[in-house]
């Protein structure tokens, strides 16, 4: 009801209340504004303004009412008079962005001339009672102000039916049907189902987020807490572990990676995400790192330097107890050491689960190809690295290390090859008296190491020779001294200890063996070395090996103890039937 204003009493007058407010109209302009269409758009600012014309001249029948009871809300009549100058205004703009894009943007369309445009109140209840509003400015003001109440009535009826409402013939005099808005700015029930995929991808992708922030943090933890204090005790002991350096070097990788992966994350890009694991897949250090992990875990279960038990709980012990009370995991250093193998198989879970509720394209279903492909590969490269590690333990069984190197195979690092080669070398049998000798060995092919071991009952190792500190000549035939071969499947190995330099001469048997071998150890040479030795440990040379040269002794009498300048032509079809005539080595 209106309220009346104090003084004389008039006879009463049975005035319509108006459901529904100036601002509830506000509401569905705030709706227009959102829309991106130029043709509902144009069409929705015509409607409303009509509207808000029509409102106000309601309020004009009430001419001794100065409030109009609303919704939720008084407004004054002034106040809506006033505000229809605005949205006049408001209109104009529209009106001229309309016409801009209808003839096709050149230039941005003009801003409004002013600031004082109406305030937009987001009011999603009263949006249903606005849309009952736009009616025609002419049929309004003729109307009867009971029969616009009455027909706002029948078309909240009407909208709700699934009969469209349809506008009267102007020529006729039947009651007109008021005018809902155009139907793409209603709600739809698929904004719903959208907006829950939406969140379901959001919180797989928070999932994936927190989780690869677990990951890191545990690679951190058994790189500082674990392999730093390590490597620390093995320069200590003058000794080096090769897997436990490589460790290092590719948990520093995997960090990388994995961190630029998580910073492509943070942009909540699915396509981007997709992209980025599939890259850290393909140049990750995954299968190596498998290979050393394993050789790793094994020296850590014989005990061998610099691995003790002892220390290796009392670090787990220190990890636990200062860990976060509220997300308590197990430390332990295998479990630390086994999280990358295990964090890679979970990847193709979270991007399944996106394209669950993402609509699929081509682009994201090709990358989650790409990375199960990928995975895939990695998994049997994986068993490889197996099968090498179980013949290396194998061969570690038949070699003797006793008197040599305290040393095992699996301190070496991976093995990339083996094969059977004939080993010449050059001994020292008298005072400046030099000679052949030649026999059959195993050569084993580490990462960074070059083992000799002669193919006898007790298996003793001959050289250990790391590639930072030899030459390989492939061209035996060219060398103005030393050893030389006239055969084509042989290579010479020239290496140093200290300032003293040996050679080798290594003769395949079969040219598919000695192709393998040189295409090994031209990638192993190529690959710069991730650390420096330093212990000579790492290198060991037969006692009985004649020296070839010594650096910075050419003019002492330390001289004479070298045979460079000699030249030792082998002849391997003579070599071969001494080797045959040789009795067995008991």
């Amino acid at each position: 009801m209106f309220r009346m204003q104090k003084g004389k009493r008039k006879k009463n007058v049975a005035v319509p209340p108006i459901p529904g407010s100036f601002n509830s109209i506000f509401s569905y302009l705030t709706v227009l504004r959102s829309l991106k269409d130029p043709e509902p758009l144009h069409s929705g600012m015509k409607l409303l303004t009509q509207a808000l014309k029509g409102l106000s001249s309601v309020a004009n029948f009430g001419e001794n009412v100065p409030y109009i009871e609303g919704k939720r809300d008084y407004l004054k009549v002034d106040d809506v008079a006033a505000n229809l100058d605005k949205c006049k205004e408001f209109e104009l703009f529209h009106e001229d962005k309309y016409q801009y894009l209808k003839k096709g943007p050149s230039t941005p369309y003009p801003a409004p001339k002013s600031d004082d445009s109406p305030k937009l109140i987001e009011d999603n209840e009263n949006l249903f009672f606005a849309r009952s509003y736009l009616v025609d400015v002419e049929a309004i003001k003729t109307a009867d102000p009971l029969s616009i109440v009455h027909q706002s009535a029948i078309v909240t009826r009407k909208q709700s039916s699934p009969k469209p409402s349809t506008l009267p013939d102007p020529g006729s005099e039947s009651t007109i049907d008021l005018v809902s808005p155009v139907p793409k700015v209603l709600f739809s029930p698929l904004d719903n189902d959208f907006t829950a995929k939406t969140r379901q991808i959001l919180r797989i992708l928070q999932e994936l987020k927190e989780s690869e922030q677990e990951f890191i943090s545990a690679l951190k933890l058994v790189r500082r807490y674990f392999v730093e204090p390590s490597l620390v005790r093995c320069y200590n002991l003058s000794t080096t572990c090769t897997p436990l350096v490589s460790l290092d070097t590719l948990l520093a990788e995997l960090i990388r990676n994995h961190e630029m992966f998580l910073s492509t994350m943070a942009q909540r890009s699915i396509e981007s995400t997709f992209s980025a694991l599939e890259e850290v897949l393909t140049n990750s250090c995954y299968i190596e790192y498998t290979g050393t992990v394993t050789l790793v875990v094994h020296l850590m279960n014989i005990r061998v330097i610099p691995f003790e038990l002892g220390i290796l709980s009392e670090v787990a012990k220190f990890l636990e107890r200062f860990q976060p009370k509220q997300r308590r995991q197990d430390l332990s250093v295998l479990l630390l050491l086994q999280k990358p193998i295990a964090r890679i198989a979970k990847y193709p879970l979270f991007l399944s689960s996106i394209l669950r509720h993402h609509p699929s394209t081509s682009f994201l279903a090709n990358n989650l190809e790409a990375i199960c492909n990928k995975l895939t590969e990695i998994d049997m490269q994986i068993e490889t690295e197996n099968i090498r590690f179980d013949t290396l333990k194998k061969i570690g069984q038949t070699m003797d290390y006793v008197g040599r190197v305290d040393k095992v195979p699996q301190s070496f690092g991976p093995l990339v090859f083996i094969g059977d080669f004939l080993v010449v070398t050059v001994k020292n049998v008298a005072w400046k008296q030099f000679k052949t000798a030649l026999v059959l060995a195993s050569i084993l092919c580490h990462e960074y190491h070059l083992v000799v071991s002669e193919k006898t009952k007790t298996s003793q190792i001959s050289y250990i020779i790391p590639f930072s500190h030899c030459q390989l000549i492939e061209n035996v035939q060219g060398c103005l001294d030393g050893l030389m071969c006239s055969g084509n499947y042989s290579i010479k190995v020239k290496f140093r200890k200290g300032r003293l330099w040996y050679e080798i001469l290594l003769v395949s048997l079969q040219e598919e063996e000695h192709q393998k071998f040189i295409q090994t150890a031209r990638v192993i040479t190529k690959v710069p070395q991730k650390y420096k030795y330093r212990s000579l440990k790492d290198l060991y040379v037969d006692p009985k090996t004649a020296i070839f040269r010594i650096d910075g002794e050419s003019n002492s009498d330390n001289s004479d103890q070298s045979y460079e300048g000699q030249v030792f032509n082998v002849d391997l079809g003579e070599e071969l039937q001494r080797l045959q005539s040789r009795p067995a080595t008991k």
